[in-house]
């Protein structure tokens, strides 16, 4: 593997840290307001910053919230994952990237949607969508480069 491969890979696996940590501030915090909001508590133990900004929320707007982080952090780091797998084997495997994370997010939300009827099936579908905002798919492409006959993947 080339020293740019190598340092490609460093910067996208950087910012796959930092974003999950970033991923992480803001859903525990955001799950503290949540839980005031809900009545579960009777303060909102979330950092200061947060309960700044989302002073005033009621419940539905701060779910909403979570949503759309949930499936903008997805989606960020979807992209990371692409790139490096686009650093590591060339194009061969954006289809299948793009359809895998299009696939497990489905299959989250039919989960999700599911646990109406069948509440065990709520657990699986969490654990799905934070499989989609962590950098374990990342991971896997990082570990797939040095399965045997992948050598030099980078160059194609």
């Amino acid at each position: 593997m080339s020293r740019a491969v190598l340092f490609r890979l460093g910067v996208l696996l950087a910012l796959a840290i930092a974003l999950s940590s970033l991923r992480e501030f803001c859903f525990h915090n955001l799950n503290y307001q949540v839980s005031f909001a809900s009545g579960q508590t009777d303060r909102s133990y979330a950092h200061s910053l947060v309960r700044h900004h989302l002073e005033g929320w009621g419940l539905q707007g701060l779910l909403r919230l979570k949503w759309l982080l949930a499936l903008g952090f997805a989606a960020l780091m979807g992209t990371l994952t692409f790139h490096t797998g686009r650093a590591l084997f060339g194009q061969r495997l954006d289809r299948i990237i793009i359809l895998g994370y299009l696939l497990i997010g489905a299959v989250a939300l039919l989960l999700h949607l599911s646990a109406h009827w069948l509440p065990f099936t709520a657990s699986a579908g969490v654990k799905l969508l934070h499989l989609l905002q962590y950098p374990m798919p990342l991971v896997f492409l990082i570990i797939a480069s040095f399965l045997p006959g992948q050598r030099d993947v980078s160059r194609h």
